[in-house]
């Protein structure tokens, strides 16, 4: 569920979508005019007997009765197709026709069932289609092939020794059409492509999302809170430091703060820490001092060590020409 709800949070975002919008719809195009067109030429022949029928007498004295071949439609002549529909899917004939070169000219021979205007006949129809990036090729296929079902259907009845008065026929239902240009594949290309290119920059879009917020997630686990300090040392923040000035003063030998100082009997340490907008601030320091006068209470200590430290806020000792004074 939260891949498919950053997939839609990315979706609404305007600077995700219209890029990948336009770099789709310029994939599609460049595949669509890439895609050379493609011309397609066809034939539909069907099977008919001669008037003859399948017979024929040796009585002189009792010919054999004429029948229409419209009306001689019988599963025979569907065998008959389905033999020749077999022998153009062979090697042999695909070489006669010069398709063996891996080029782009296709031969498709069937019953129809590619052909919409056959479906859901069943007779002994042959259709024949050609397809290339040549009309002349498109053209030439389907003839050819029309040509060498004929002679291939004659000499197999010839093989056989039927009579010649019996011979089956292919005749054309439809001649060969002039070759057509068809840009179906160039859509189906262009399709596809418009699809890959979108979710190519979509999928690219939440690999970017998805590194940002680890390097976001990373930089929160980092803490920022004050930094530790002892009970007898306040933070001063590094922009109230001038340079080569001391925070802790000037010193006598055993480590009190010398008279020039200005600092009041009561001893504290100051630390300067950097200042961020987020984490720290001058209002906010958190001042900790540890009172040397034993006698006061705890509130009048509190309101000393306040006191105290606004005034080492505002006058830190530094030492000036070897001499400590008040900045």
């Amino acid at each position: 569920m939260e891949f498919w709800s950053t997939i839609v949070r990315l979706l609404r975002r305007p600077m995700v979508t219209i890029p990948a919008l336009l770099a789709a719809v310029g994939l599609g195009a460049l595949t669509y005019m890439g895609t050379g067109a493609t011309y397609v030429s066809s034939t539909t022949m069907v099977l008919a007997m001669t008037e003859y029928g399948g017979t024929q007498t040796e009585d002189p004295t009792a010919p054999t009765q004429l029948t229409n071949p419209l009306l001689t439609f019988n599963g025979s002549l569907q065998t008959t197709s389905a033999i020749l529909i077999e022998t153009m899917a062979t090697v042999g004939v695909r070489e006669q026709l010069g398709l063996t070169g891996g080029g782009t000219t296709q031969l498709i021979v069937n019953d129809g069932r590619t052909n919409p205007g056959l479906l859901g006949l069943s007779g002994p129809f042959l259709y024949i289609e050609g397809r290339s990036s040549s009309a002349d090729q498109a053209s030439r296929v389907v003839v050819e092939a029309q040509k060498l079902m004929r002679q291939k259907l004659s000499a197999w009845q010839r093989a056989l020794h039927a009579p010649q008065k019996t011979y089956l026929t292919l005749v054309d239902v439809v001649s060969p059409t002039v070759p057509q240009a068809e840009s179906g594949r160039g859509v189906k290309r262009g399709v596809l492509s418009f699809l890959c290119g979108f979710v190519l920059w979509v999928g690219c879009a939440y690999f970017v999302h998805q590194i940002r917020a680890r390097r976001r997630a990373r930089a929160a686990a980092v803490p920022t809170g004050p930094i530790s300090r002892g009970p007898d040392e306040v933070e001063v923040p590094d922009r109230l430091l001038s340079p080569g000035s001391s925070i802790h003063g000037p010193q006598g030998p055993e480590g009190d703060p010398s008279p020039d100082a200005g600092l009041t009997p009561t001893s504290f340490k100051a630390r300067a820490v950097p200042t961020h907008p987020l984490t720290h601030s001058i209002d906010d320091a958190e001042p900790a001092f540890t009172s040397t006068s034993p006698t006061r209470s705890a509130r009048h200590d509190a309101l000393d060590n306040e006191k105290e430290a606004q005034a080492v806020l505002v006058s830190v000792p530094r030492k000036v020409n070897g001499r400590s004074r008040k900045r």
